[in-house]
């Protein structure tokens, strides 16, 4: 019985530093919240046209958050929503 006990706060104890947020995932929650709160406007908008700019601009703030989350735990960013059109 002891040794169960022992046992569960030892897993107690490395579970707890397990969810500590990084930087990173500080960054990218402040820019989720900035995309919900985006995406609430959407909502809001008398027109599709609008609704879908707004909706547009909501994922692009996602985006760029999970790019600052990844550049400040050393990865490689993405290539963005629009990697696939080229300048012409």
């Amino acid at each position: 019985m002891r040794r169960a006990y022992l046992s569960s706060l030892l897993v107690l104890t490395l579970l707890g530093g397990c969810h500590e947020p990084t930087k990173g995932d500080v960054v990218r929650q402040r820019y989720d919240n900035t995309a919900d709160q985006i995406e609430q406007q959407a909502d809001a908008q008398p027109t599709p046209q609008a609704k879908k700019i707004y909706k547009a601009q909501a994922n692009a703030f996602r985006e760029e958050g999970k790019d600052r989350e990844k550049g400040l735990e050393g990865k490689t960013p993405s290539s963005g929503p629009d990697s696939g059109a080229t300048n012409q």
